[in-house]
């Protein structure tokens, strides 16, 4: 079993539960589930409001390895972010590469303290391709990003919260705080989408793939994620060339 994803709706808030085991990651099938339900909450006119909320496993990585799995991670993304209606992530388990950068596309993001979050694939050379690179900077400035980009390290909730990852440190239930904050909070007083946001900090001067995706932040989304999406081809298509055949092993 990969996990599941349910929708519930309390009064105006909708309710898009992913679950998975641990070390599941979000797989197309759960990635499928997501995108459905998401549309399902958005067309429902009696919703103002979505929380994702994400348990265990469900975002710990793409699980496949993937990339061009539909829908992509990149197009999940940017589907959460775009919603007519605000998306409040809620995590209780782990976010990590792929799982992390479809969170990080939420307008508020609140976790349990048992939750981390991190980029190790990024660190052992795997390019973000999901706009981590673009959102990242956005949330937590040009240097904390490279930092986390390039170091891979589990960042807990409160630490989260310093950085930026998190807005919150939510108590038990982890929903009944998702659920109080969706409806809590005005229009006027909700951040704007992550992508309309800049970075903190100054371009990174750097010629590493990370560095160049990074200082790419700096542009609309859109043109940032193409330098992301290019360098991340780049990368792949040199991993294949270095790996050796049986013959040369």
């Amino acid at each position: 079993m990969t996990g599941r994803v349910t929708m519930s709706r309390h009064g105006d808030v909708a309710v898009v539960a992913v679950t998975a085991a641990a070390g599941t990651g979000l797989v197309p099938a759960l990635r499928r589930g997501l995108a459905e339900h998401l549309r399902a909450a958005e067309r429902d006119a009696r919703v103002r409001r979505i929380v994702l909320l994400a348990e265990g496993g469900a975002l710990a990585g793409d699980g496949d390895g993937d990339p061009l799995a539909v829908p992509s991670a990149a197009a999940l993304a940017a589907q959460v972010e775009a919603c007519r209606k605000p998306v409040f992530g809620a995590l209780d388990g782990l976010a990590l590469d792929a799982g992390l950068e479809v969170f990080l596309a939420c307008r508020l993001r609140t976790g349990s303290p048992r939750c981390g979050l991190g980029f190790p694939a990024a660190a052992a050379g795997r390019m973000p391709r999901a706009g981590g690179t673009q959102r990242l900077p956005r949330l937590v400035g040009v240097a904390a990003a490279l930092d986390l980009l390039g170091s891979g390290r589990l960042v807990e909730a409160e630490a989260a919260v310093a950085l930026g990852l998190l807005d919150t440190v939510a108590q038990d239930p982890l929903v009944g705080s998702a659920l109080s904050a969706a409806r809590r909070l005005a229009d006027a007083d909700l951040p704007p989408p992550v992508a309309r946001r800049m970075p903190a900090g100054e371009p990174p001067a750097g010629t590493d793939p990370l560095a160049r995706a990074v200082a790419a932040s700096f542009r609309p989304l859109a043109e940032g994620s193409a330098v992301e999406a290019a360098l991340a081809a780049a990368a792949d298509s040199l991993q294949l060339t270095e790996t050796p055949t049986d013959g040369q092993q």
